[in-house]
Parts: C-alpha cells; structure tokens; sequence
C-alpha cells in the first residue's frame, strides 16, 4: 500500500449502528461498529466511548468592552476498548455502553464550607448552561495516522 494512502486510510471506512439512541441511567447502550477496508490497517486499539458535553457561555470584559464566551467541555466520558493493537481487517465488532445512573458534581467532594463558597462564586459568574449534549464515538486510532472515526447523537435521561 502507498504510505501516503495508509497514513490518511484513504478507501477505508468505519461505521457504527445503535439499536436504539435513546436510554436511561442504568441502561446499555448497544451497537455494532464495522470496519470496510481495502487493505489491513495496522491500529493500536478499536474503541467505542459514551461521552456528555455541556456548551456554557458566560460575559466577561476585555479591553473594556463586554465579550460573550462560550466553551463546551466534557463532562463525562467512558470507553470501553473493543480490540487492542493489530493489523486490522474488514469486520465487525458488537459492543455495549454502560450508561451511568447519575453524574456526580464536583463539588459533592468537598467539604460544607468550600461546596458554600462554590456557590457563591457560581452565582456571581452565573455562566449560563444549556441541555447536555450526549455522543457515542466509535474510534480506529492509528499512531501517526488520522484515525477512522464516527460519532452519534444520542438521549440520555439521568435520574437526579
């Protein structure tokens, strides 16, 4: 193979199908990933993660003016490893996500007082948070080379 086509996967594909994209806490999110490749791809590790993003947007003030921001971190995020390091072939690979009851807050560590003050500064910067947005992600990684990748919406309802 042309090693200018094995780096990009050129003629490669991944694709992923869920049985169903809605679920709650507790359930399993079930799929089937399959890999169509014109050649073996040599890859360290096949691997299917859930994962929640949250796109926060706050004011701040810069140069004096008042600026908008927004970020979306991640805020949670489990993978479940399907096949490690190997030369790859055409094939496919079921899989099931756990999905978690609830999502812990950071500040439930913390001590009264410091999960006090938290809120307050909270409050005083009172970012505002939109719905989270819910992802399965399906991922070839290849050292050195651009991996083969999908990502799915999916619904996740949580219980408090």
């Amino acid at each position: 193979m042309n090693p200018f086509t094995e780096t990009l996967g050129l003629g490669a594909t991944l694709s992923m199908r869920l049985i169903e994209r809605q679920a709650r806490g507790g359930d399993q999110l079930r799929g089937r990933i399959e890999l169509s490749l014109p050649e073996p791809l040599q890859a360290e590790s096949l691997t299917v993660t859930l994962l929640a993003q949250q796109r926060l947007a706050g004011l701040g003030v810069q140069r004096g003016r008042v600026t908008v921001s927004t970020r979306k971190p991640t805020i949670f995020r489990s993978s479940v490893d399907l096949a490690g390091p190997q030369r790859f072939t055409s094939g496919g690979w079921d899989f099931s996500l756990p999905v978690p009851q609830r999502l812990a807050r950071p500040e439930e560590a913390l001590s009264e007082g410091l999960r006090d003050l938290v809120t307050v500064i909270r409050a005083v910067q009172s970012p505002v948070q939109f719905p989270l947005e819910w992802f399965v992600e399906a991922r070839l990684h290849r050292s050195w080379k651009i991996d083969l990748k999908q990502q799915l919406g999916v619904t996740i309802e949580l219980g408090d």
